[in-house]
């Protein structure tokens, strides 16, 4: 995997999981839980991928 797919693919697991203990076992609406899993999912993702120490 090339190391860009790679630091791609751990930013989207650290989002993933800082979602999951944000949210935790809270049941959300619909329209919350789309929210989270795409666009926050994705947003989070993309600002991770830098590390979390970026400024960005």
């Amino acid at each position: 995997m090339r190391r860009g797919k790679r630091k791609l693919e751990v930013a989207r697991q650290l989002a993933l999981a800082t979602i999951t203990a944000a949210v935790g076992n809270t049941p959300l609406p619909h329209d919350a839980a789309t929210l989270f899993q795409q666009v926050w999912l994705d947003a989070l993702t993309l600002t991770l991928r830098h590390g979390e120490a970026s400024p960005e």
